[in-house]
């Protein structure tokens, strides 16, 4: 920590007239301020905050700063000499807003080097076009850029910093890389230690998401299966889908070869024994799937690669974890219902199950079905509605993929060729609970080069009530 702090207060070329720092930390790390208070210069400032919140610490620090760049550096990062002079440099040559230092990692453990393998997939440094580059270990912004922005918002926890580059985006704001002004990190050395850090994050990343539709966070942030399928969770949705798979499963004998209707009772089944799992326990084992790879990778020694492949499987354990117990908190998170149609990059603002993520055409997006999809619209309270799903014209057909669509466990439909596409129409009895729509397709198929088993390529749905009392 004595490095640390020197190199900020003490080791700087700049002239130290010229900058200020704001030492500021939570109640679980005040005995941090006792070092930083005897370094204190004039200009600076030093004081415990009431939260251990890392970025509303950086927030409020912000508040009180008085110069027009800030800088903002975590606690286990030291500077380079020239760091705060090339940053300085770089607003007043580049008419600059926005920029990130280069930080260079400091790796003492295998944890920490696995730590920067696995951030090398998500950080291009020299690349202006990677947007999503905020690291607060160094990172520069003018002080009234900052606040007509917004700032951090710091109810996302560490996703604050990603939320914020997607502001930055959205603001058109140009994020530079300041190559000369370089800070040191200090990598986490265990995976204990960087456990709580990844649930924070993925937690962040789910609330994140709910502030936006599902077709901006995926453009944004990629898709994100166990999120898009959190309606799994609510135990009445569970059984309407197991329900939509038996009947519609019951419903093809006769239509298919008894080794097809075979290998449709294996999906029912995993439905229902899935289904049958309690919520906390599917939650419990994930946590003993993330120990057990955690402790693999402290004995695998001996391989880089092997290593590094396990952290990746546990970092992946840990963020579903955090999205599962996200939903438990708040099954009904994240749903919008202002809406009657829906594109397939707009699915998952509503809640479904067994579509594939979104895929884009030169004609429109598309979302493959998998041999049972479900998706819950929202329906007025009204007699009667008119539900319309529209295939892609890259989908395969109806009738080659023995698709049969269901609106809450009834056929009430057809199929008909409306320009150049495919557009299955159905009517339902609706009382204000909404209309469950069942996907059901009995001769899946899987593409060359595609592992995935596929039925139709939905491009859209849309539901319009139908008020039969005027």
């Amino acid at each position: 920590m004595d490095q640390v702090l020197d190199s900020w207060y003490s080791e700087q070329t700049i002239d130290s007239e010229l900058y200020e720092v704001l030492f500021v930390s939570g109640p679980s790390d005040s005995s941090l301020i006792e070092k930083a208070l005897a370094r204190m210069r004039p200009q600076d400032q030093c004081w415990v905050e009431g939260t251990d919140e890392i970025l509303e610490l950086d927030h409020l620090a912000a508040e009180r700063a008085s110069g027009e760049i800030l800088l903002f550096t975590e606690s286990h990062c030291i500077a380079h000499p020239d760091c705060i002079q090339n940053v300085v440099r770089y607003f007043e040559v580049e008419n600059a807003n926005v920029g990130q230092c280069t930080h260079i990692n400091i790796l003492e453990s295998r944890f920490a080097e696995m730590e920067q393998m696995l951030e090398g997939r998500f950080s291009v440094e020299d690349d202006a076009l990677y947007w999503h580059k905020v690291r607060k270990r160094g990172f520069a912004i003018r002080k009234a850029t900052y606040f007509e922005l917004g700032g951090f918002e710091y109810r996302f926890g560490y996703y604050s910093e990603r939320a914020f580059a997607a502001t930055l985006r959205r603001s058109e704001e140009t994020l530079g890389w300041i190559s000369d002004a370089v800070v040191y990190h200090y990598n986490t050395e265990s995976l204990a230690a960087m456990q709580p850090h990844h649930e924070d994050y993925a937690q962040g990343m789910c609330l994140y998401r709910t502030t936006m539709s599902a077709a901006e966070a995926d453009a944004q942030f990629g898709e994100l299966p166990a999120w898009e399928e959190r309606a799994w969770s609510d135990l009445s949705f569970r059984y309407k889908i197991v329900s939509a798979a038996i009947r519609s499963w019951i419903g093809s004998f006769g239509t298919r070869k008894p080794f097809e209707n075979q290998d449709t009772a294996q999906v029912v089944f995993r439905l229902l024994a899935r289904a049958g799992m309690p919520a906390r326990l599917s939650l419990w084992l994930t946590w003993v799937r993330a120990r057990l790879i955690a402790v693999a990778s402290k004995q695998s020694e001996g391989s880089g690669s092997r290593a590094y492949r396990l952290y990746e499987k546990y970092w992946k354990a840990v963020v579903s974890r955090a999205v599962q117990e996200t939903i438990l908190a708040n099954p009904q998170v994240g749903w919008r219902v202002g809406k009657s149609s829906w594109g397939a990059d707009d699915f998952a603002d509503r809640p479904i199950f067994g579509f594939y993520p979104a895929e884009e055409f030169a004609n429109g997006s598309l979302r493959w079905t998998k041999e049972i999809a479900v998706m819950d619209l929202p329906c007025e309270e009204r007699e009667e509605c008119v539900v319309r799903v529209r295939l892609h014209s890259h989908s395969r057909s109806p009738e080659d993929a023995g698709a049969n669509i269901r609106t809450d466990n009834r056929d009430s439909g057809g199929w008909s060729w409306d320009g150049g596409q495919f557009q299955w129409e159905g009517r339902a009895k609706c009382q204000g609970r909404g209309v469950f729509l069942s996907i059901f397709c009995a001769k899946t198929c899987k593409f060359s080069g595609d592992a995935r088993q596929i039925g139709i390529a939905v491009e859209k749905i849309s539901i319009e009530t139908i008020d039969c009392r005027s």
